[in-house]
């Protein structure tokens, strides 16, 4: 897997650390925020609404845990289709 993107205080972003790893087709992104000692309610990130203190409550109440998964398709709609024909069985 390779490293295709990152935004962590090494880019000025001093709320979380995102990491973007790839292999083949699949795109992971890690992301963490960083100790409540450390976070800088002024500072920039790439996504604003990012509440650090959210993770932190989501962590507490239910541990390590995946909070989105997203999947890219070609055309969404057979994929619709799909999944309601296996509904209709």
């Amino acid at each position: 897997m390779n490293l295709v993107a990152k935004s962590d205080l090494s880019t000025g972003n001093k709320k979380y650390a995102s990491y973007a790893i790839m292999s083949n087709e699949l795109t992971f992104v890690f992301t963490a925020p960083y100790s409540n000692h450390m976070v800088n309610d002024d500072s920039c990130t790439p996504y604003p609404s990012f509440s650090p203190s959210n993770v932190y409550k989501f962590v507490a109440d239910h541990g390590l845990g995946v909070r989105a998964v997203t999947i890219r398709v070609d055309d969404s709609g057979k994929l619709i289709g799909y999944f309601e024909s296996l509904i209709k069985i």
